[in-house]
């Protein structure tokens, strides 16, 4: 309509894996008929837990995936609590292969605190942020591998996170200044919860407009806690569908939950522990082999809002006390945990080892898995490809039926038509600013489905190997759209 800008046709966001993506995930075509997956790391992302149930860890974890995939992307973690140390970001950098001190000397990770910035000089700050790099958008903006109507690349900004842990503890001057007037037994001082969650509602509403703005993402953890009711015998409503009654989000605004685009519920974290060794249900080498560690932890996390997908999915994620969220290791968990053990072989031998469907000829055992997933990457990526492949089935209900492939039969289809998995899996599932050019070829699990009906041949294969009459259409579908 004339007077409007209109919105972008699309807002890029950064693939982190980890069962994370497919949920609030959503796949586009690109400018070579490849379908690149638009990911779950949005602009303004929620995590609520009780204590210990490593909600920080989690948020963490995902920023630094992002700062490894994405050039020029930048972290910045507000501690409102006080806790939060250096060591902690530098141990979970390790698993990557970001450079830690170099991200740090260049200013792309920075860890500032509640004695550095009142609440309300952070959030102006941020504030700042995003209307600078609006104001400079022509010149910071570079081109993704998504593309408009007119196959034109659409620009977005690097990403530029900021971690705040948590918005519970946050507190602005206008709160201080009451504490600082007033003995802690005062009745001038009771108004403190009312003042600082006024404030706390009146940022949490710019969120959107100043994160999309300025191309940022907020990843704002908060504790969650028993809700107590004065009158007994009133009716309990529940605020959120996904979350068991007398349960709530403490100290945040009820637009906490409302205006986030992805809010996760950490209900519990179990420590992962063998039935039989009393060891970790997945050891690794040399490390966590004996009897009682608890370094491994299972996570069961609800979607109580995603404005991207379904609300209400429930995953397990693995993350260990020490290195983080393991990506690889929950996918592989995801799968063996489900009935129908979607996409694994077997099970084979007294320990019921299994085998990947599209990986076969490495044989999974429970006890030297974690080491297999660290040294090999085509292993990596076999997982992510089969555990996306099931949670398509499992999350997205108007997928059509031929795009409901089996692990099996991808695997030995693709075979057939001349295909080298070897090649196929020594690719990138997510996208990237310098996509086409990146030293990995990208390749989605939707361009891998493409290739199981015909209707798609990577940009980067050599075509004259392929016998696409061999595919499932016959090869009657468009084979290729290289321009």
């Amino acid at each position: 309509m004339s007077g409007f800008n209109l919105a972008p046709q699309l807002r890029p966001r950064p693939c982190i894996g980890s069962l994370l993506d497919i949920p609030a995930g959503r796949y586009h075509k690109g400018a070579h008929g490849d379908m690149i997956l638009n990911g779950g790391f949005s602009n303004f992302i929620g995590v609520g837990g009780r204590g210990n149930t490593f909600k920080t860890a989690l948020s963490l974890s995902q920023s630094i995936i992002v700062l490894d995939r994405y050039s020029r992307s930048k972290l910045t973690v507000y501690d409102t609590e006080i806790t939060f140390s250096w060591d902690r970001i530098e141990d979970i950098s390790s698993r990557w292969d970001l450079d830690y001190n170099e991200a740090v000397d260049s200013g792309r990770i920075s860890l500032t605190s509640a004695a550095e910035h009142s609440g309300n000089e952070w959030w102006s700050i941020i504030r700042d942020i995003s209307k600078e790099r609006a104001k400079n958008a022509k010149k910071e903006k570079i081109d993704t591998p998504f593309v408009n109507k007119d196959n034109q690349p659409i620009k977005a900004f690097p990403p530029d996170i900021h971690l705040l842990d948590s918005m519970s503890q946050l507190e602005t001057d206008a709160i201080s200044g009451i504490y600082d007037k007033n003995q802690i037994d005062d009745s001038a001082a009771n108004t403190d919860a009312l003042r600082g969650g006024a404030i706390k509602t009146r940022m949490v509403m710019q969120v959107p407009q100043v994160t999309s703005q300025g191309g940022l993402t907020l990843i704002a953890t908060a504790h969650v806690g028993d809700e107590f009711q004065l009158d007994p015998y009133a009716p309990k409503v529940k605020k959120l569908q996904f979350m068991k009654n007398g349960v709530k989000f403490k100290n945040v605004p009820e637009k906490f939950t409302f205006l986030s685009s992805v809010c996760w519920y950490v209900s519990s974290a179990t420590p992962l522990i063998n039935q039989s060794t009393k060891a970790a249900e997945y050891p690794l080498s040399g490390y966590n082999e004996h009897k009682g560690d608890t370094d491994l932890q299972e996570l069961v996390l609800t979607n109580v809002r995603n404005k991207h997908g379904q609300t209400g999915q429930t995953l397990n994620l693995i993350i260990s006390q020490t290195e983080g969220l393991l990506p690889s290791l929950s996918e592989y968990h995801y799968l063996k945990s489900r009935k129908d053990k979607f996409g694994l072989v077997g099970p084979e031998g007294v320990h019921k080892s299994w085998r990947l469907a599209i990986y076969p000829d490495e044989l999974l055992k429970r006890t030297q898995l974690r080491d297999m997933i660290d040294t090999d990457p085509k292993l990596r990526r076999a997982l992510e490809i089969t555990s996306e492949m099931a949670q398509m089935q499992d999350y997205w209900p108007d997928m059509p039926e031929h795009q409901r492939v089996d692990p099996q039969d991808l695997y030995e289809r693709l075979k057939d038509m001349g295909y080298d998995w070897d090649l196929l899996l020594d690719t990138r599932g997510y996208w990237t600013f310098d996509h086409y050019t990146h030293p990995v070829n990208p390749l989605s699990t939707m361009d891998l489905i493409n290739m199981y009906n015909g209707e798609y041949i990577p940009f980067w294969y050599d075509k004259s190997k392929i016998d696409t009459s061999k595919a499932v259409s016959g090869g009657s579908k468009n084979e290729s759209s290289e321009s």
